[in-house]
């Protein structure tokens, strides 16, 4: 009968370790996987650093020079739409 109990008490304390081990598995498992993500990021970065990229700070400016005048345009030609579209409304309604 002890043995039997003393079975059972082993079977216990084996089931408990196999359990933390399972969990401590999965955590590394994890871990690895994060670091490697955190390896690639790194390469990466690293290799967007050292890029050379050439401009011509000229020719940005007239591209964002040109952006703002067709904005500007588009957005008096949106103003001047909703101005005669209430004026049209306002006439309807007398």
């Amino acid at each position: 009968m002890e043995n039997a109990i003393q079975s059972f008490k082993l079977a216990e304390q084996y089931a408990d370790a196999e359990t933390t081990s399972n969990e401590l598995t999965t955590k590394i498992k994890t871990l690895l996987l994060e670091n490697y993500e955190d390896e690639l990021k790194l390469k990466t970065y690293s290799e967007s650093s050292s890029l050379q990229i050439d401009f011509d700070v000229r020719q940005i400016s007239k591209i964002y020079s040109e952006l703002n005048e067709i904005l500007g345009q588009k957005i008096q030609k949106s103003l001047e739409d909703a101005i005669s579209f209430r004026k049209a409304i306002i006439a309807s309604r007398h």
